[in-house]
């Protein structure tokens, strides 16, 4: 629906604390498709089949990362997958966030270990 003004309607659906929705409206309801009644069967239809989709899309296998090179050749493959349009941008950006702190644990861990042997060795 658009007013006399050429703007479209907001959705009247007011939420819980009050707030108005900030959707536009559909044409011919006072509703967005989120809020419309009428169109609630729809849209657990095309929830279902985006939540479907979504978790189909990725086949991707586990991989065990216990060095920097693990990392290197799983961000190397990544990169690939993104550039082919295999993989999303952001499943490839969280895969970079992930990688990030798996290199400061594997970081953490190297830098432990060579304490303990320090401490060893001046025990001795």
């Amino acid at each position: 629906m658009k007013l006399e003004n050429n703007q479209p309607k907001q959705c009247s659906f007011i939420r819980a604390n009050g707030s108005q929705c900030r959707a536009f409206a559909m044409t011919r309801s006072q509703f967005c498709f989120s809020h419309d009644p009428k169109m609630k069967e729809v849209k657990k239809e095309a929830v279902k089949r985006g939540g479907l989709a979504r978790r189909n899309r990725l086949n991707l296998l586990p991989v065990k990362i216990k060095t920097m090179w693990d990392v290197i050749v799983l961000l190397e493959d990544t990169v690939n997958r993104l550039r082919s349009g295999e993989i999303e941008p952001r499943t490839a950006n969280t895969i970079g966030f992930l990688s990030g702190h798996m290199i400061r644990s594997l970081e953490k861990s190297d830098l432990e270990k060579r304490l303990e042997e320090l401490e060893k060795a001046v025990l001795k």
